[in-house]
């Protein structure tokens, strides 16, 4: 009987319909084994290639953020940085009057400080000194702004503190003259300097 079906001879119609079965098996099996393994596999080198991108530019971030903080504290190594002195209220004031005494005699002027010291925070005290003083030539040839710029320059690089200037108010000595151009400028100002509280 088995003979009898493996002798019969196909029809034409049969013939067809094997061979597109067996192309949609072909094709059935291309896109089981081999299509989608291929494209879930890009997909997770597309996804793996975008993490990389995205970790490339992350850490070129901060590299870039790195290498910027090194070369500022290379930087801060090699500038002449101020330290914090230990707090010693009578040491400290003469080192401090000591310097704007010959600061402001350089410049052929007198001043008149206040001076007053805050209770310590966080393991700091400040020293707030208060000026109020009025430049003018004094026979130099710099403009009177000039001069004033560079003794405030002066008032706050006094090495052994490191300080901050926190209030500054310029006024013109001369009528209807501005800052720039006046014969002599009135200046107030407030410099804090920081000490360790011993």
């Amino acid at each position: 009987m088995a003979n009898k079906y493996l002798k019969r001879k196909f029809s034409g119609r049969e013939i067809i319909l094997l061979l597109v079965l067996t192309v949609v098996l072909f094709v059935g099996l291309y896109f089981a084994l081999v299509f989608y393994p291929l494209q879930t596999s890009n997909t997770e080198l597309d996804s793996q290639i975008a993490k990389v991108d995205s970790d490339l530019v992350v850490a070129e971030t901060l590299k870039s953020t790195y290498d910027k903080q090194k070369a500022a504290i290379e930087d801060f190594k090699e500038s002449n940085t101020a330290k914090m002195p230990k707090y010693n209220n009578n040491a400290q004031e003469d080192i401090l009057y000591t310097y704007f005494d010959t600061v402001f005699a350089n410049m052929e002027m007198e001043y008149r400080p206040t001076s007053s010291v805050s209770e310590p925070q966080n393991g700091v005290r400040t020293r707030i000194l208060t000026f109020d003083f009025t430049v003018s030539n004094a026979g130099t040839e710099s403009t009177v702004y000039a001069n004033t710029v560079n003794l405030l320059d002066q008032l706050m690089t006094i090495h052994e503190f490191r300080c901050a200037m926190t209030s500054l108010a310029l006024s013109s000595g001369t009528n209807g003259a501005d800052v720039y151009t006046a014969d002599s400028i009135h200046v107030q100002c407030t410099i804090n300097f920081y000490e360790l509280d011993a």
